[in-house]
């Protein structure tokens, strides 16, 4: 069977399935949103409401991410990013010569 060039590894059985699969899926969730959404607004017929779920429903991608790197990090990511801010400040100080020390192309 032979495919388009950007078609190809459609060619592999494993891709094909995995990629139909995520098709359909993709295709409910849509199908589900646009229903939700659609009949929020018949049984209310309010835009603000309306509204209001949509900024809910985007809550869990805004927070999961932050809240998971703050675990990931936990308290060592915020002195790792103390020490690089004090570095570029020493680093611009001495380029400027108001810190003494060598400034050049590989030194900090």
């Amino acid at each position: 069977m032979r495919f388009a060039p950007g078609l190809a590894p459609l060619r592999h059985r494993d891709f094909a399935l995995y990629f139909s699969g995520l098709t359909v899926s993709q295709c409910g969730s849509w199908m589900e949103q646009t229903l939700t959404t659609w009949l929020l607004y018949e049984i209310t017929g309010s835009p603000v409401l309306l509204g209001i779920a949509g900024a809910l429903r985007a809550i869990p991608i805004f927070v999961v991410p932050g809240v998971a790197g703050i675990v990931e990090d936990g308290a060592q990511g915020f002195e790792v990013g103390v020490d690089v801010r004090q570095d570029r400040v020493l680093h611009a100080l001495r380029r400027r010569g108001a810190v003494p020390g060598e400034y050049g192309p590989g030194l900090h």
